[in-house]
């Protein structure tokens, strides 16, 4: 009788490899909620997808409890789950940008630290994930980077 081999999930590569493969993906641009009788996309259309994006992949690899709309809910839930803020952050950490005003409105941004100059986050010009310099070019300062052992 032939005996099988033990198989290993390595979750750690195939969620590096999530995030690249992401990459100008649609799949966040919209999530809708119905508030006084009317649908309303609190994504705008992808505009406002940060935490959408990162949360579900974080959640797909139970990284995290579940999906979120808001930069604020997902901070808690990396901080339930383990996650810690570092200096020495590796590739497919979570940085968190501080707040900038956008159309009026203030937004914190979330997205994946990719290497020390290169970041993964949902573009809010072009409503997908793109890969782009760590702080805007000097334009938006990293406020925080949380990280997890990921095995």
């Amino acid at each position: 009788m032939k005996q099988s081999k033990e198989i290993i999930k390595d979750i750690k590569n195939s969620y590096l490899a999530a995030i690249n493969n992401s990459i100008g993906a649609k799949l966040w641009q919209n999530f809708y909620i119905i508030e006084d009788d009317k649908k309303v996309d609190v994504m705008r259309s992808g505009s406002l997808s940060c935490a959408f994006y990162v949360s579900t992949i974080l959640t797909m690899f139970g990284l995290i409890n579940k999906v979120h709309a808001t930069v604020k809910s997902t901070v808690q839930d990396l901080k339930e789950n383990g996650y810690l803020e570092t200096k020495t952050p590796s590739k497919g950490d979570i940085i968190v940008w501080e707040a900038k005003v956008f159309n009026d409105e203030t937004h914190t941004h979330i997205g994946f630290w990719w290497n020390e100059n290169t970041a993964v986050s949902n573009s809010d010009l072009n409503s997908f994930p793109i890969f782009h310099h760590l702080d805007y070019y000097g334009t938006r300062k990293v406020e925080a980077i949380y990280s997890k052992v990921i095995n």
